[in-house]
């Protein structure tokens, strides 16, 4: 098993799905605790409620929720643009290596095949 990402703050949704994409394991509320120093139950309530109101909003369930662990429906090379995304948004893309470039093409695909499946769904 891979070693677990720890949260970051304002990052921790994002570190979450990293570690449930990277690891394709379930993650139960007393492990997200042990994620970060900061992070408590109450909080970990809070992740996991916002957790169920993004399953709702994807098209296809990325993740599942049941009695308080959360578990992926996909690995990362399954959705790999949404990966980046992820990725990206966790670590940032300001150093030398192009990710600004690489993530605004993506985004730029991305948003390109959204468009054309909402002209295709009659939107």
């Amino acid at each position: 098993m891979s070693k677990l990402l720890g949260l970051k703050e304002s990052k921790e949704i994002e570190c979450i799905e990293l570690n449930l994409l990277l690891n394709k394991k379930t993650l139960s509320k007393s492990e997200i605790i042990t994620l970060g120093d900061s992070i408590n139950e109450e909080n970990v309530d809070d992740l996991i409620t916002k957790f169920e109101i993004r399953s709702v909003l994807y098209r296809d369930e990325l993740y599942r929720i049941q009695n308080n662990r959360i578990s992926s429906n996909r690995t990362w090379h399954e959705i790999p643009e949404y990966f980046l995304c992820l990725y990206y948004s966790y670590y940032g893309a300001d150093d030398n290596s192009g990710g600004t470039k690489l993530f605004e093409r993506i985004s730029a695909e991305a948003l390109k095949n959204f468009i054309i499946g909402l002209q295709y769904r009659g939107a």
